[in-house]
């Protein structure tokens, strides 16, 4: 297999995932991302790479600047980073994600860039909203050890119990 043969394999499997892959330069540059960055932000390849990282309004994000006056924490403690946090897509909607980042460090310890990881989070954060609708449905006055209603049928229930 030659050199071309893996670039071709990696760019299929990168492609193939469910979650937005971005990298980024030291400046914070946007140098490569997947089909599902694109599917998940709104903008295409082309608008991503060449771009501020910041150009997806990450609400939980530290970095700042842009050019070499650029920085982010993530460069500065090189630890994996997982974070909720909502994205702006390119129409202006506001996207739950986590965002798994990394940085990309060279065989001399410096940092090259970093790679993010974004798992879109709506599908979680419509169930985790029904789950609280239903529990204070549980939870509300109109209701009595489980018996909701208050109706007059349903309080002539709860009154002979």
């Amino acid at each position: 297999m030659d050199q071309q043969d893996m670039v071709d394999f990696w760019t299929t499997v990168v492609d193939t995932m469910r979650d937005g892959l971005i990298v980024v330069d030291t400046d914070g540059m946007i140098v490569a991302v997947n089909r599902a960055s694109e599917q998940l932000t709104g903008y295409t390849r082309e608008e991503l790479i060449g771009s501020q990282c910041t150009i997806l309004n990450c609400d939980n994000c530290t970095a700042r600047g842009s050019g070499k006056s650029f920085t982010c924490d993530l460069f500065e403690t090189k630890q994996i980073e997982q974070r909720k946090c909502s994205i702006t897509t390119k129409e202006g909607a506001v996207l739950p994600i986590m965002k798994n980042a990394s940085v990309l460090v060279g065989k001399d310890g410096s940092a090259g860039g970093a790679v993010e990881l974004l798992t879109d989070m709506r599908a979680l954060v419509t169930r985790d909203q029904k789950i609280a609708r239903l529990n204070s449905l549980i939870r509300s006055r109109d209701q009595w050890h489980g018996i909701i209603g208050k109706s007059l049928e349903i309080q002539e229930i709860v009154d002979v119990v």
